[in-house]
């Protein structure tokens, strides 16, 4: 991630601690497709969801937009949560479940056929799906607030690099869970020493003709 460059918003209010904003809400707005999807309070941080372009204030009445100086946050669209999406399919080793995810991604309807497909795949696996995109989500919310002024500019790319890492780190953890290979056609042969890698909780990948073919997980 490059360095980012913030700016300022009039008049010059103190940087808001990166700890006092909700990072998963406010990622989550500024990945979905609407515009106008909630605003920032500008001197508290606090993140506020809108509802058909309305917020409704504490007695369940419209708040008057105009007379709050908030910060409109619009979504991003929904090219960067299916970029999302791409990088984390093409990175899962398990080619079984890895194809699955890919051919969720094809055509019209790819956000809720991912969403079935990441409910059918291991528990790990959908649980690094939700840590991967987690991090995306928050390293965009702290781009965001960086961008905006509201936060120190040096803390934000620190707490951005941090949140990239550890996204990169799923990734790279993805790509080597699958542990020795075995052509299918000698299984047989090769099980007494493959079972005792599955005991201990590795998987095994199956490949037909050198190509990968189905992965044999540890019972959890």
């Amino acid at each position: 991630m490059g360095a980012m460059h913030g700016r300022e918003t009039s008049p010059r209010r103190p940087p808001i601690p990166l700890d006092e904003v909700d990072l998963d809400m406010l990622g989550m707005l500024l990945h979905g497709s609407d515009f106008g999807a909630g605003y920032v309070d500008p001197d508290t941080g606090e993140v506020i969801q809108s509802f058909d372009g309305e917020v409704l204030g504490g007695d369940g009445e419209p708040v008057d937009l105009d007379e709050t100086d908030w910060i409109s946050v619009d979504g991003l669209g929904a090219r960067h949560s299916y970029q999302d999406m791409a990088d984390f399919a093409e990175a899962v080793a398990d080619p079984v479940a890895g194809e699955r995810l890919t051919r969720a991604l094809e055509g019209r309807g790819a956000f809720r056929r991912f969403r079935d497909a990441i409910h059918d795949v291991p528990e790990d696996l959908r649980g690094a799906w939700f840590r991967f995109r987690d991090a995306r989500q928050q390293a965009c919310a702290v781009v965001w607030l960086a961008d905006a002024g509201l936060v120190d500019e040096a803390a934000a790319q620190a707490a951005a690099d941090e949140r990239a890492e550890a996204a990169g780190q799923v990734l790279r953890e993805l790509a080597g869970t699958v542990g020795p290979q075995c052509e299918a056609d000698g299984l047989v042969g090769r099980w007494s020493d493959l079972q005792q890698v599955i005991d201990e909780g590795s998987p095994v990948l199956l490949t037909r003709g050198g190509q990968p073919w189905a992965v044999i997980n540890p019972l959890r």
